[in-house]
């Protein structure tokens, strides 16, 4: 009997596999603070995308900044204006999620 690995079930566990790849560009980039040290993210904590958050930030002159969210793949999934502390309105599929306000 062969083992055909080309078979939709074994394509559809690669492709949902392929959510959870590091992108080593993004995983480059976190943790490092971009803007001047008055602007600091309190939430959410990186590592931590087990849902959607909500994002706040502790400079409060600032109500809304643009969220943009990448794919694990580098492809924009949501780039939209958000409110210091409230949570975007966006369904994930499980995987790997880089954010950037």
């Amino acid at each position: 009997m062969r083992n055909d690995t080309s078979s939709p079930v074994s394509k559809s566990v690669k492709m949902y596999a392929d959510n959870f790849t590091t992108n080593p560009f993004f995983e480059n980039l976190t943790e490092n603070n971009l803007r001047g040290k008055e602007f600091r993210v309190i939430a959410p904590l990186n590592n931590t995308l087990s849902v959607v958050p909500a994002f706040l930030w502790s400079d409060t002159t600032i109500q809304k900044l643009k969220l943009v969210l990448f794919s694990n793949k580098g492809k924009i999934i949501f780039s939209e204006l958000v409110t210091n502390g409230t949570k975007p309105d966006i369904f994930l599929d499980p995987g790997i999620y880089y954010w950037q306000l």
